[in-house]
């Protein structure tokens, strides 16, 4: 059909057209990007590197081409979170109100800046996240070197701050003879409070997440106090987290929705399949939407992630598939609905809608910009509010560190979120399980330094089953985001935002030692406990 087709791992096939630009000498027209069935990509597949090659290929030999990659290969090739190094002060009273805070983050963003000046917008609205702190001066830079290029990593750019910030208010804790969680109990925002970025929260969960995670807490340092040994210290660590929802002011995202004979229903849509639950996300909005239909999950065909047949829903990123894809449907919805009403109120069939020569196809478009107020963030003094929404995540991990030799075990993990109303809690608990065992390996193991050491997962350091505790406690605080898709929200990137920092604070409350860069492996650890002794 004259079109350049490109099949491939993709979170963006429209923005892929945009990455490739005019670089092969095809015109953006004449590409066609399908994303494959394809495992998770937690931010890497929103570059297109290994798309460009194989389209190049096939543009200079005429021939169809397929790219793969040895596993060495891939790490390689592929893009990592970007390196953080920071410096950052507090300051409060002697009643542990905070008064003031500053900080430095620079972030390693490789060989490539593509994505750079996003990446810095994170630590600028994350770190001090969600407390009230009245008086902020921070810096954020990038710099481009010669290491794996910085990428859009699961949270992206957010951990780097909570790195910063969630060791700082156990340090100030500390420094107060304060509880690490009455310390932050004292300081979280409530209704009026705003955030570093001078405005206030769209959502204010944050004292009935702590009060539901107290007597969790409070049982969690007894359990730790009652097994502590020399031999194998225990300790409770602590951090709060959390994320945006959606890519800002200028986001928008398109869905259609189309009647088919048996009055079944078409969606054409590009929320991409990462194995995070895309499809359960697309169809469940969708009966929603149409719940007067009294349809059943087999009544929906699911078009999805082809550029030549689907409308660009954008990427599933920055925590926004739901959000942007539930409130476009929601209008395509009520487009379709509004057709085949008739004048007594009842619902025309597929049959009474091509007699009457009425159209049985339906695009919704939604876009942010209808939410009040929405505004870049400044860069020079960090004022703005782009995002219609956030996530939160207070996370609790008990911890015990072997002193012989190190090691450090998560024994047990809980995590107090708020989400949204959840419109299908396994693929919630999905996601949440699953970044709460990427921020365990962030926090003890995972690296990418050496490329001969970290050329495999084995030895880049992911966790494997052993290495993520049985006993992990999800509570979900219920409640409507205003004008989120019937009250839901974006869910995905909270669980890894900050769950690493718990880890860090819990080994310090365990053992006294304090891990300043990461992974946690067993000999820092163990330098520190021959240090201290």
């Amino acid at each position: 059909d004259g079109l350049l087709t490109i099949q491939c791992k993709s979170q963006c096939v429209y923005s892929s057209i945009g990455r490739l630009g005019n670089c092969l000498g095809v015109p953006k027209d004449k590409y066609r990007i399908i994303m494959n069935p394809t495992g998770a990509s937690f931010g890497w597949s929103t570059n297109a590197g290994d798309i460009a090659l194989c389209a190049a290929c096939t543009v200079v030999t005429g021939e169809p081409v397929s790219l793969s990659m040895s596993y060495e290969e891939h790490q390689h090739f592929s893009g990592k979170r970007c390196p953080a190094y920071s410096n950052g002060r507090l300051a409060c009273d002697n009643e542990g109100k905070i008064l003031a805070a500053e900080f430095d983050i620079g972030m390693d963003h490789g060989a490539y800046s593509w994505g750079g000046d996003d990446v810095m917008t994170k630590p600028a609205r994350f770190t001090f996240f969600p407390y009230n702190v009245p008086n902020v001066a921070g810096l954020v830079r990038v710099a481009n070197v010669n290491h794996a290029f910085g990428t859009a990593y699961r949270s992206y750019g957010s951990p780097q701050a909570y790195t910063l910030s969630e060791p700082l208010m156990d340090m100030m804790a500390e420094e107060l003879g304060m509880d690490p969680f009455e310390f932050r109990y004292k300081n979280i925002c409530r209704e009026g409070d705003k955030n570093i970025n001078s405005y206030v929260y769209p959502q204010y969960p944050m004292e009935k997440i702590m009060d539901t995670m107290r007597p969790i807490y409070e049982k969690a340092v007894a359990d730790a106090k009652a097994a502590d040994t020399p031999e194998k210290r225990r300790g409770v660590g602590i951090a709060w987290g959390g994320f945006n929802v959606t890519e800002g002011g200028g986001d928008s995202a398109e869905v259609a929705l189309e009647l088919m004979p048996g009055n079944k229903i078409r969606k054409y849509d590009t929320w991409h399949a990462m194995g995070q639950g895309a499809t359960t996300g697309s169809l469940v909005v969708t009966l929603e939407a149409l719940k007067e239909m009294h349809l059943t999950p087999e009544d929906i065909q699911l078009i999805q992630n082809d550029t030549k047949t689907c409308p660009d829903t954008g990427m599933a990123g920055a925590s926004r598939s739901l959000y942007m894809d539930g409130n476009a449907t929601i209008i395509a919805a009520n487009k379709l609905l509004a057709a085949m009403r008739k004048e007594d109120g009842t619902l025309r069939t597929y049959d009474e809608m091509k007699a009457e020569g009425i159209e049985t196809k339906y695009l919704g478009r939604y876009e942010t910009n209808t939410t009040p107020g929405l505004c870049r963030l400044d860069p020079n003094t960090g004022i703005g509010d782009p995002t219609p929404a956030f996530t939160y995540c207070l996370n609790l991990a008990e911890v015990e560190v072997d002193t012989k030799t190190g090691k450090t075990t998560v024994l047990k993990f809980t995590c107090v979120d708020f989400v949204g109303r959840i419109g299908n809690i396994d693929a919630v608990n999905g996601q949440a399980y699953s970044g709460i065992m990427h921020g365990i390996g962030f926090a003890l193991k995972e690296d990418y330094a050496d490329v001969k050491k970290h050329a495999n997962m084995f030895g880049a350091g992911t966790s494997y089953i052993k290495d993520v505790p049985d006993d992990i406690n999800l509570i979900h605080i219920d409640g409507a985001i205003s004008d989120g898709p019937f009250g839901s929200s974006g869910a995905s990137e909270a669980f890894q935002a900050s769950g690493h920092c718990a880890v860090l604070n819990g080994i310090y409350n365990a053992c006294g030692v304090r891990i300043h860069e990461i992974p946690a492996l067993p000999e820092k650890v163990k330098a520190g406990l021959d240090a201290i002794a």
